[in-house]
Order: C-alpha cells, then sequence, then structure tokens
C-alpha cells in the first residue's frame, strides 16, 4: 500500500502550496499596511468624533477588518506549510 504523503497527488498539492506561499505573505503585507494607514487615519480623525461620528466609525471598521484580513494571511501562510 501506497504512504499517503508520498503519493503523486499529495507532491503536488505542496508544490502548488509553496508556489502560494509568497502570495499569501505579499498579501498579508498589503493588508498589513492598508490596516496601518486606517488606524493612522483614524487617530487623526479623532478630532471630529463629535461631529463626524461616522466617519470615525467607518475607519476604525476598515482598520479593523484589513487587519484581520492580514493576520489570517500571515497565520496561513505560516501554518499550511506544516505537514499535517
Amino acid at each position: 500500500m501506497e504512504d499517503a504523503g508520498n503519493s503523486p497527488a499529495s507532491f503536488q498539492q505542496r508544490k502548488v502550496f509553496v508556489m502560494k506561499k509568497p502570495l499569501l505573505r505579499v498579501i498579508a503585507t498589503l493588508f498589513g499596511l492598508f490596516s496601518a494607514f486606517h488606524v493612522w487615519a483614524t487617530l487623526t480623525a479623532l478630532n471630529r468624533l463629535v461631529s463626524e461620528p461616522g466617519l470615525v466609525a467607518g475607519r476604525a471598521a476598515i482598520a479593523i477588518a484589513s487587519g484581520c484580513l492580514a493576520f489570517w494571511a500571515w497565520r496561513w501562510s505560516r501554518s499550511s506549510g506544516r505537514a499535517a
């Protein structure tokens, strides 16, 4: 019986993931930069919290969502390369 870890299909899956790893790291970096910019933009708009609460809340929501996507891509690029 053939070992599942050494099958041609398993090798192909590992090869495809190795090619996707740099892409995931680029995605994580871009979302991280996008999140950092929106954190900065939120902090600079705090003086308008009373007059424009939607602006501050929207920027904060974008910062949180993009930060979560950056963390997800980073974690997936780090954890999926290990053998299961």
